[in-house]
Parts: structure tokens; sequence; C-alpha cells
């Protein structure tokens, strides 16, 4: 297991004030501000039932920070926006009561703290990745790896089609391999427009693992390396 590296800020804990940060920000998220607004009013209302109503909720937001961070741990990742975690439970539109209504949970991840071209990944409250929810053109193989290992444990394959030059086609055909960085897709009409004026090109499809690709997109995927492809046939 690749070993946990997590930016931990040095005020990792959600307190009330970073709901006063929030609340005086000079740009204030509209969707979050009423509800932020509450709390604080709530904390400082000097009634003792409403501040520790406040008070539930923030030991509730630090109660799902633990928890997802317990599940950052468990999935191995070597590293997570620790800090984007805290302000995403901070800016709620509505009140949650429980830890499950947090989820699904966005988490953006990386190779470690110094790459900072995260990808988006989707977990539910089990800790178990749904999808990627948010690519990234910049990624590392690294993180694209990670992310692909993730989504999909179990390497599943999956159809593709391909516009391309006929002799690079020709290529692929005799090899049984793409080459790396290029583009395909799972969408046939999509990869169709793969095409410029003058440039003598053939279309083709064939079966590939879906970890061998970057998804950039849900019709745009990339090669990562040399890449296997079974089932060549020529359309």
């Amino acid at each position: 297991m690749v070993k946990l590296k997590i930016l931990v800020e040095s005020q990792m804990g959600i307190t009330i004030d970073d709901v006063d940060r929030l609340v005086t920000d000079k740009y204030p998220d509209r969707d979050s501000i009423s509800l932020l607004k509450t709390v604080e009013a709530f904390y400082y209302s000097g009634k003792e039932e409403e501040k520790g109503w406040a008070t539930d909720y923030l030991n509730l937001l630090n109660k799902v920070m633990a928890y997802i961070l317990e599940i950052v741990k468990k999935l191995g990742l070597p590293y997570v926006d620790v800090k984007w975690i805290k302000e995403r439970l901070l800016h709620q539109s509505e009140f949650k009561f429980k830890l499950e209504e947090f989820f699904p949970f966005p988490l953006y991840v990386s190779s470690g703290p110094k790459d900072e071209a995260t990808v988006g990944i989707m977990v539910d409250s089990d800790g178990r990745v749904l999808e990627s929810h948010e690519g990234n053109d910049e990624a590392t193989p690294e993180t694209v790896q990670i992310v692909n290992r993730l989504v999909n444990p179990k390497g599943k394959s999956a159809r593709v089609y391909g516009l391309h030059g006929t002799e690079l086609c020709h290529k692929i055909d005799e090899t049984g391999y793409l080459p790396a960085n290029l583009y395909v897709s799972p969408d046939r009409t999509h990869a169709g427009t793969h095409w410029q004026m003058g440039q003598d090109r053939s279309m083709f499809t064939g079966i590939i693992n879906l970890n061998d690709v970057s998804q950039e997109s849900e019709i745009d995927w990339k090669t990562m390396g040399n890449t296997k492809i079974d089932k060549f046939r020529w359309l």
C-alpha cells in the first residue's frame, strides 16, 4: 500500500471561528451563507439551548470529516486535499442531521502533495468509489492510474472507436497495440469527428482495458501508454 501522505492543516478541526470567517468573507457563498448565519446567530444568542444546537452541528461536521479521512486511509490514497474537504463540509446549502446525508462525497486526489493536478472521485458512506466525477487534462499518469484502480478495481474492458491515419491503423492492426497519447472514444459518432481535411484516415474498433486510458471526459479517452487492443476490426 502506498504510504498515506495527507496534508493536515494546523487547525484541521471545524470550529465557530471557521463559520465567522465565512460569514464575514468579502465574497460569501450565496448557497451556504444563510445556513452559516443561522449557526453563528444560535452560537452567540446567549441561549444555552440554541448554542448547544449550533455546537452539535459543528460536532457533526467534525465527525463527518474524521469519517471521511478514515475512508481515505482505507483506500490507501497517497494524497487528498484536506483543506477542500473542510470547506466543502462548511459550504452546505441545507442542514443535515445524520452522517449518511453528506454522501456521496467528492474527494480530490493526486499522486502526492507536490502533484497539484488533482482528479475528483465520488465515494459513498461505505467507502466505495462510485465514479471519477471530475477529470483533469493536466493530471499525471500516476494520478490517473490511482483513480483508474479505484474506479475499476477488476480491470473492466470496453469497446472503443478510433479515427486515425490509415498507416497508423495498419500498424495497430499488425501489433495489436494502440500507441501512447492516442484518443479513442466509446462513442462511435464522436470518434468519427476526429478527422482533418486532406488526411487519409480510417476508422477501427476494438476492446481495451479501461485502466489503460485517461478518461478526460465521458467520450474522450486517451491512452496512457502502449495499450493492448483485442478484437481489432476495420470499419
